[in-house]
This record gives C-alpha cells, structure tokens and sequence, in this order.
C-alpha cells in the first residue's frame, strides 16, 4: 500500500521537534535544579544566579500592602554559598499544589519553617518584584516561606516565594538557597615582610608590630638563615630611633602542652635579643624578652589557617 506523506505536516512536526529540543537546551542553559530539591515537575528554569560566597538578607516577615519597603520587615543577615533560581511552573498545575509540595518536601527533609504567608498577607507585588530574578504574580495569588536546617554555625537556608499571574495563569518560582559557611581565605596573598616603615606604623599606631618572618624550626628556638631580613629591619628601627625601648615577645599556637609552648616561646623571645645585641651591637637595657605561649591568640587555633597567624614575635613599645 503506497503512504501518502503530508509535505506541510512533516514540516510542521520537523519544527516543532526543533522548537521542543531548543527549549530544552535553553532551560539547560539557564542553570540545573540544586542538589537539595528537585523542581516541580514540567517546571522550566527562566534565570539563576549562584555564588561561592554572598550576603543574603531573609525575609522573616511581610509588609502591609501600603509598606512595600524591604526596610520595614524582620530580616536575617546571612552569608554562605547562594544559589537563586526562578522557575516556570505550568498553569496546569495549582498555585497551591506548587507551593504544598515544595513545604512537604523541605519539612521532609527536616528543615524547620521560620515564617510563612500567604496571598495578602505576604504583602504588595512591589515589594516581592524587587526580592525576585523574575518579576511575575499578583499580590492576592501567592505564598512565600523562610526555613532553615542545621545549627548556627553551618545552616542551610531556604527562601521560597510563589506567585501566579492572574486566575489560571503562569506560576512564578522563586527559590533561595543559602548555605552558611566562612568564605574561602587566602584568595588575595599581602606582603608580610618586615620592613623599616611596617614597623614604625604599626608601633606609632597600635604600640606594637607582629614579625611574621623571623623562622624557627618546628618546637626549636633557633633563628634559622632566612630570619636575618626581619632582624636587620628591627635593628635599623632601634639605630634610627635611639630612644626606642622593645618588649620582644613570643607567641605559639595551641598545639602541645601549655607549659612546653610558654617555655619555647620565652626561648624564642631571648634568641631574638641576643641576636640583636650580638650581631647588631643594640644595647641590651633596650629589650626585654619574654614568652606567653598560646595566651594572646590573634585567630582561631581550630585550622592551620589561624595557627600560623599565632606563631609569631610580637614587638611592644615599651616605657
């Protein structure tokens, strides 16, 4: 039997196949669903926007329909990692459907609901037009809800608003994902070497200047080689001002037994001294050295990060 193919029909489903496919690639283009909650199905991603390390004001209360500013809510300061995602939701689907299935699923998960409104009392669509990638809704079709998983220190966040244009139309999207956590250290290095001007701002400013580069090996109280640029710098200070009087004193990390770290930062402290006397020709009445160990920390001993900025020979103006 001989088939009669449509030339205008095939064409017609040749380009909505392409259409179809091209839609796809768009959404995929535009972002992918986070790791913690899958979209609503048929959903289709319009904008996202997601950052390593950010601040994020959540919203914790709503504006009445004559205080659309963000001003006058209750809010919560945040940082972490943040990812803001707006989605396009069939008008098949319900507002409230939409919206019950992201609080079930969030509630399954253990989060814990900070705030939730809905419709009017979320407030205007001004106000949320400015909180959203996507503006989009009525302010009398909408539902919006702040939760939280985790303890203070490493919380998860969430923040979800739903809004429909009109009576069967489109389903906006917004969700805010905002993972507590400190923000990546060392991305920018600065110049730690003591020098002649490093230390008299920091003498002439605070009464004290922290050397970082004068280098004893790990639990010894010997200078090794390449500590001799800090201690030129520190006898160049004390030739030029001849009235200067130091208080040379040494600091650890909290790694070890207090008495071993107290008794190894008061050697470190005299080799500095004598280093400065000996090879230097300073006159010992000038200086004075002495150990506290881990007492006086300037950062968190809890990762190396803060240890190495313990680990130093701090130089005190002294009367």
């Amino acid at each position: 039997m001989r088939i009669v193919r449509n030339p205008i029909l095939m064409l017609l489903t040749i380009a909505l196949t392409a259409l179809s496919q091209l839609a796809v690639a768009f959404d995929a283009d535009r972002g992918k669903d986070h790791p913690l909650l899958s979209r609503y199905p048929g959903s289709k991603i319009l904008k996202q926007v997601a950052v390593d390390f950010d601040e994020y004001e959540l919203v914790l209360s709503a504006p009445t329909l004559q205080e659309a500013s963000f001003a006058s809510v209750k809010k919560q300061t945040l940082e972490g990692k943040l990812t803001k995602t707006s989605y396009d939701i069939p008008a098949s689907a319900s507002l409230l459907a939409a919206y019950r299935s992201y609080e079930q699923a969030l509630t399954s998960a253990g989060f814990q609901v900070l705030f939730q409104c809905k419709h009017l009392a979320c407030g205007s669509t001004s106000f949320w037009s400015d909180r959203v990638l996507y503006t989009a809704g009525s302010k009398d079709r909408q539902f919006y809800l702040a939760a939280k998983r985790g303890d203070e220190q490493a919380a998860t966040y969430v923040a979800l608003h739903i809004s429909q244009n009109g009576e069967g139309g489109f389903i906006h999207a917004q969700l805010d994902i905002l993972e507590q956590q400190a923000m990546a250290t060392g991305l920018i290095q600065a110049d730690t070497r003591t020098t002649v001007s490093s230390l008299d701002s920091a003498l002439k400013a605070t009464g004290k200047a922290s050397v970082y580069d004068l280098y004893f090996d790990t639990g010894k109280a010997e200078l090794k080689a390449d500590s001799k640029p800090a201690l030129d710098a520190i006898a160049q200070i004390l030739k030029t001002q001849t009235g200067l009087k130091l208080y040379v004193v040494g600091h650890t990390d909290t790694v070890g037994a207090l008495a071993q770290n107290s008794e190894l930062s008061q050697k470190r402290a005299n080799t500095v001294v004598d280093a400065l006397v000996k090879q230097y020709g300073i006159a010992k009445d000038r200086l004075s050295a002495h150990g506290v160990g881990p007492l006086a920390p300037v950062a968190s001993n809890a990762d190396e990060a803060g240890r190495s900025r313990n680990r130093r020979v701090e130089l005190v103006r002294a009367p």
